[in-house]
Formats: C-alpha cells, sequence, structure tokens
C-alpha cells in the first residue's frame, strides 16, 4: 500500500498558521503626525506613554534633528518622513495613516495629536471591543461653534450642517479601537480628506468636522463617545471624565 503524500496537507497547515499568527497580533500601536511641533512636546508626548506602555509608537515627521534622533532612541519611536503635502497636518495624517494600518496589524491602535497629549496611564486597558471617539469642546455644540459648524457647512453644505448642528463635537485629535474598526474608521477618515472637494472646504484642517460627520452619521461599529480618554490622556481634549453614551 503506497504511503499517502502528506507534502501538500503540511504546507497548507503551515500557511493556515501564518495567518492564524498574524490574526493574533498581540503588540499595540500609538500613531500620530508631527508638522514643526516642539521637541518638548514630542518629550511629553512619548515619554508619558513610556512610563506605561510599551506599544509601537510611530509618528510621521516632516524633518529629524539629532535632537530628535536621540528623543527616538530614548522613547522608541519610529519617525516616518513625509514629504511636501496639500493639506494642514490634521487632514493629510489620515491618509498616511490608513496606509500604514494597511500594512501592518496590531491589538489595539490609539491614533491621537501628538502636540498636546500627556498619557496617565495605560490607554490600551480601555480596550473593550468598540471605538471610541471624544468630545472636543463640550460647552457648543457643532451648530454653536465657528470652527467645526463651518467644516461642516464648507465640506457638506448648508443641509447637512442642519442635520448635525444640535450634536456635539466630537473630536478628531484622539480616536481609540481594536485594528480592524481603527483600520475602518481611517479609511474613511481618509476617504474624506482625499475626495476632490476637500480642497474646497479645507480650512487649517477639516479632520474634526469629518470626524463628526462619520460618528454621527454611520459610526465605525459600534462606538463610544467619551468626554475624554476616562484619566488615560489629558490635552485640549477633555480631561479626567467618564464615557457618556454609546452610538452606532
Amino acid at each position: 500500500r503506497d504511503e499517502p503524500q502528506l507534502d501538500a496537507y503540511y504546507a497548507t497547515i503551515a500557511s493556515a498558521q501564518k495567518v492564524l499568527d498574524s490574526l493574533n497580533k498581540t503588540e499595540d500601536l500609538v500613531i500620530g503626525l508631527s508638522q514643526g511641533i516642539p521637541t518638548t512636546n514630542l518629550a511629553i508626548f512619548a515619554g508619558s506613554l513610556r512610563a506605561y506602555s510599551k506599544a509601537r509608537l510611530v509618528i510621521f515627521i516632516d524633518s529629524v534633528d539629532d535632537e530628535l534622533r536621540s528623543l527616538a532612541r530614548a522613547r522608541r519611536i519610529e519617525f516616518v518622513k513625509f514629504g511636501a503635502q496639500r493639506y494642514h497636518p490634521s487632514s493629510f495624517r489620515w491618509p498616511l495613516i490608513y496606509e500604514y494600518l494597511s500594512a501592518h496589524r496590531f491589538r489595539g491602535v490609539l491614533m491621537a495629536d501628538v502636540r498636546d497629549t500627556a498619557f496617565q496611564s495605560d490607554p490600551f486597558a480601555l480596550l473593550d471591543g468598540t471605538f471610541q471617539a471624544y468630545h472636543g469642546v463640550e460647552s457648543r455644540t457643532i451648530g454653536e461653534c465657528g470652527w467645526n459648524g463651518g467644516w461642516i457647512r464648507d465640506c457638506f453644505g448648508d443641509k447637512k450642517l442642519r442635520a448635525l448642528a444640535q450634536k456635539p463635537i466630537i473630536c478628531s485629535g484622539v480616536s481609540l479601537g481594536d485594528y480592524d474598526v481603527a483600520l475602518q474608521y481611517a479609511k474613511q477618515m481618509s476617504a474624506i480628506i482625499s475626495h476632490k472637494d476637500c480642497a474646497n472646504c479645507e480650512r487649517n484642517g477639516v479632520g474634526a468636522g469629518g470626524s463628526s460627520r462619520r460618528r454621527h452619521e454611520r459610526g465605525a461599529g459600534q462606538t463610544v463617545i467619551a468626554r475624554s480618554i476616562a484619566g488615560s490622556a489629558s490635552g485640549a481634549h477633555g480631561r479626567d471624565r467618564r464615557i457618556s453614551g454609546r452610538v452606532s
């Protein structure tokens, strides 16, 4: 009786195991962008993160000097240089983030402003299967805010502004989630920024306007809207508040 030929079988098993290994990746990612941001701000961002987390830290950056190289070595920062861009940094970071996430898989992803964020505990302790977005200015609605209401009107029209006018502002500066839903969010934001009409409404960045529209209208899976990162990070996005509700 001939021996069964198992080479193809074992090759299939090995291939499947590689796929499972990639899906079970346990590394977390913190990702952001720096253009003309003082080294001191980056040191606070990276230093406070390293006090609590070993996550991979990736920062897109326009130029790197010796001081930044030293900081990168000390705080394990992966700087990724970018060239001239058409839009404000808060806008064009989204295509860059989406491209990076498309090529690398992680467990959790925190997308953050590096200029004005400091960490107070491990942000990835908050991962719970949802996508967590955060309020910006809490004292005004979208319609009451000249910047956010202006972004919605200029990019999406008066009808869209009327529909969203009473909704809370959702900041694009800090967001957290499992890899799959973070990738979906980055894809949505990249599509907004890359659309040909975006050039007509670019005004000191349009990220918050795009984030508010996407979260209120479509969501990215199950989304938690929080007033801040509940004590894990503080900055211009709010401080030490609790999760206030869920939208889908």
